[in-house]
């Protein structure tokens, strides 16, 4: 069970020592509730417990009482002496007197009670019956108005029955002449829309016959039209294929010439590039390596070159050196040869190409 907030939520006196708020000790309360059924139960047991070991046992004494109080009188009386045997008779006689008008009193109430039991349950079975009674008219009373309730309801829908019967023939009635109506009205529209569309076929079919006899005009002409062109093409493809092979006879001999020239050219060049001098040099200690490539250029068509050792310093792999741009040609020849670079160097003091080989 949740906290339920009240009036005295925002009251300053409504809290704990530390100030904090009652919806703090909300979880708190609701644990509380939780337990409360639990002691609920265990008081009603402890309550059920009292009324059986004590009221219950209170309420039978009244039959024990009389007993008790005889049987306490002859337990006392039998632990006196044996002097006073005549005295205890006396007592013993009493107490026994007692105990019968204890017996006949409580007779006589347990009497009254049985009577008044009988008479109360006489007064509850009358009751009973009379409310059974009652009962029962009253339902008589009700299955007879629910009969005439039932019997109404089904002379009302009896006649809504009719009534709904009537009001469908009525329906069906109109339904089946407006069918027939419209059948009529549907069959006319039918004819009146096969005469049309017969028109219209008749009509498609002559303006189509038309159109193919257009058509196939119009075809023949386009096939003469096309045969004549076709016949222009061709006469103009022939002379167009003549004036091309001539052309191309007069750029090929045009080629072939202009090749004869820049190769005659291209010879002269190159032996002019290889008439220079060129000097091999030997770069290392192996004996004869200048001159080996020396026969080398020699064979290649180089003409003035010879082998020397080389004194100069600066390059620590093979190259070919010139000083002279009239040189570039044939320095670009020996290194196309030999297979590695040439260098324009202004500070060869040789008139010619140098190749400083390193291996």
């Amino acid at each position: 069970m949740a906290y339920t907030p009240d009036r005295f939520d925002d009251v300053p006196e409504y809290t704990d020592q530390r100030g904090a708020h009652r919806d703090h000790f909300e979880g708190a309360a609701a644990a509380g509730a939780g337990v409360r059924p639990f002691l609920l139960i265990a008081v009603a047991a402890i309550l059920v417990g009292l009324f059986v070991g004590v009221a219950l046992p209170f309420l039978q004494r009244g039959d024990d009482s009389t007993t008790a109080d005889a049987t306490a009188s002859v337990t006392a009386t039998a632990s006196d002496d044996a002097a006073s045997a005549s005295g205890d008779d006396e007592r013993e006689g009493t107490a026994a007197s007692e105990t019968e008008e204890a017996k006949k009193s409580e007779d006589a109430e347990e009497s009254k009670k049985a009577e008044a039991s009988t008479k109360a349950e006489e007064s509850r079975k009358a009751e009973a019956s009379k409310r059974a009674e009652e009962s029962k008219q009253a339902e008589e009373s009700r299955k007879a108005a629910e009969e005439s309730k039932q019997a109404e309801e089904s002379k009302k829908a009896e006649e809504s029955k009719q009534a709904e019967e009537s009001r469908k023939a009525e329906e069906s009635k109109k339904a089946e002449e407006s069918r027939e109506a419209a059948a009529a009205a549907a069959e006319e529209s039918r004819k009146a829309e096969e005469s049309k569309k017969a028109e219209e076929s008749r009509a498609a079919e002559e303006s189509k016959k038309a159109e193919e006899s257009r058509k196939a005009e119009a075809s023949k002409q386009a096939d003469e039209s096309r045969a004549a062109a076709s016949r222009a093409a061709e006469e103009s493809r022939k002379v167009a294929e003549a004036r091309e092979a001539e052309a191309s006879k007069k750029a090929e001999a045009s080629k072939k010439a202009e090749a004869s020239k820049k190769a005659e050219a291209s010879k002269k060049a190159e032996a002019s590039v290889k008439k220079n001098r060129v000097v091999v040099y030997n770069a290392t200690r192996v004996n004869k390596l200048a001159a080996g490539y020396a026969d080398r250029l020699e064979k290649a068509g180089f003409t003035n070159v010879t082998a020397e050792n080389w004194n100069g310093y600066g390059l620590s792999s093979s190259a070919v050196l010139y000083n002279q741009s009239s040189f570039k040609g044939t320095a670009e020849a020996v290194a196309k040869e030999l297979g590695i670079p040439a260098y324009q160097t202004p500070n060869l003091k040789l008139n010619g190409v140098a190749a400083v080989m390193f291996k």
